[in-house]
């Protein structure tokens, strides 16, 4: 059993990027054949946080809800491996990463959990969440500061990513900042983001991270971008980044889509 109980699928979407027909399924339910074996991506990550000892997983839901509901209802591992399943429906406002999580926070409970997104498949040579969050337990003890802990690819091997810059740069300490990037800042009560262009980080967000409730603290908005998050806690020296020994696919448009088709039929 992992030290981490809870898991949240970031599922919510506008059902624009992949600019799909009203008859297409929704982005989590795009198909994939995956080392020989036909699912979906939602299906992935699914199957890898269950595979991390995790028993209680949360998705928030928007564009095509329904059909969500009703493919995660009819998994048969679900129930074989006593998963409980909480949907967390934003039907009337699309809150963002951020405003999604801080939803969710009554079902995610009062101690760190993990959060994933539901476009996002990898490739790697050990359990990625087992590892992830056995990391997370040791940079804790180490540095109790640490209010999250975010799962990073080498520019080098990601696929399907449209920032060539990067997303963060790691210290030797496993601290993470940004040199490049989208920055959030509040500004006359407000959050918002700003891009910038200077400098080049070394490595990709993979969409995987362990965030502390207390990060929400003081935040009153419905609607706002994780990277606020992140910003917040770089600030404070508790950001905190892990490599993922693999490769990483991100799968947020058809062409993306296309190009990941190709290395996940040679996984294993």
């Amino acid at each position: 059993m992992s030290d981490i109980k809870t898991a949240m699928i970031l599922a919510a979407g506008r059902g624009t990027r992949m600019r799909a027909a009203q008859a297409d399924p929704p982005k989590p339910l795009t198909p994939l054949t995956i080392g020989g074996r036909d699912q979906t991506l939602i299906d992935f990550i699914l199957s890898e946080i269950m595979a991390a000892g995790i028993k209680r997983i949360v998705i928030n839901l928007h564009h095509k809800a329904e059909q969500i509901i009703a493919h995660i209802n009819a998994q048969t591992v679900i129930v074989e491996n006593d998963v409980e399943i909480i949907f967390s429906p934003e039907q009337d406002i699309l809150r963002e990463t951020g405003g999604g999580v801080r939803h969710a926070l009554p079902h995610l409970g009062a101690a760190p959990f993990l959060v994933c997104n539901a476009d996002v498949i990898w490739q790697s040579h050990k359990p990625t969440l087992a590892d992830f969050i056995k990391r997370f337990a040791r940079l804790n003890y180490k540095n109790p500061n640490m209010a999250a802990l975010l799962l990073l690819a080498a520019r080098d091997t990601a696929i399907g990513v449209d920032n060539k810059k990067g997303d963060f740069s790691m210290d030797k300490e496993c601290r993470l900042s940004r040199i490049s990037g989208r920055i959030s800042e509040r500004s006359n009560g407000r959050i918002s983001e700003r891009t910038n262009i200077s400098g080049q980080n070394d490595y990709i967000f993979t969409g995987v991270q362990i965030l502390t409730p207390a990060l929400f603290d003081a935040i009153d908005e419905d609607v706002f971008s994780l990277n606020h998050i992140y910003d917040k806690a770089a600030k404070q020296g508790g950001l905190y980044g892990h490599r993922l020994d693999g490769r990483f696919l991100h799968i947020g448009t058809p062409e993306a889509w296309a190009e990941a088709r190709v290395y996940a039929a040679q996984m294993r």
